[in-house]
């Protein structure tokens, strides 16, 4: 509550806050799970890390063979709190996805599988799964695709495939516990 007398001005924040959960009860859970998120960015006073920066990527078309090739600029991301953890690889099923992944590059720091709360909508709880599936391989600033892994056939010549680079950081105590660039298809 506030005294408002007149010709004073005061600032009102207000969110519109969304939760689809499997019934009734299971979507206040996810509202108020999702508010959770509101109520940092506020208490934050928005001021918000942003994601790494999306790798340039640079694409080869070879016969029956992709190489992608990236630039190195989010190594260096580090704000409020997260750094730069590692690279992942996804191929779309259309420009816009679903998108799968195929491949992690992450930092040799012990830092592998992270967990992270997340709303589960079958169940109707938040529960703690992985959000991101390092395994310590070392960072690569290329690979070689061959196969259509989402047909697992071998790549056909003049054919269009989705593929997309992203760099995430990684944070603790941050929430959410990692942030990912945009998947921008390449």
């Amino acid at each position: 509550p506030f005294t408002f007398a007149p010709g004073d001005t005061q600032v009102v924040v207000g969110a519109i806050i969304i939760g689809q959960g499997s019934d009734r009860l299971s979507s206040i859970s996810a509202l108020k799970f999702f508010d959770t998120f509101a109520q940092d960015a506020f208490d934050k006073d928005f001021d918000l890390s942003p994601p790494p920066p999306n790798p340039q990527v640079h694409v080869t078309e070879l016969d029956r063979k992709v190489i992608l090739s990236w630039d190195s600029g989010a190594e260096s991301f580090s704000e409020r709190g997260y750094t730069f953890e590692g690279y992942n690889v996804y191929q779309g099923e259309s420009i816009v996805g679903p998108w799968h992944l195929l491949e992690t590059f992450d930092m040799v720091n012990n830092i592998q599988i992270i967990f992270d709360e997340e709303f589960d909508r079958e169940v109707g709880v938040v529960i703690e799964k992985p959000i991101q599936t390092g395994s310590d391989v070392g960072l690569s600033q290329f690979i070689e695709l061959e196969r259509d892994r989402l047909k697992d056939t071998p790549l056909i010549n003049g054919k269009r495939y989705y593929l997309a680079v992203t760099a995430y950081a990684f944070g603790e105590p941050t929430r959410p516990k990692t942030l990912e660039s945009p998947r921008n298809s390449c």
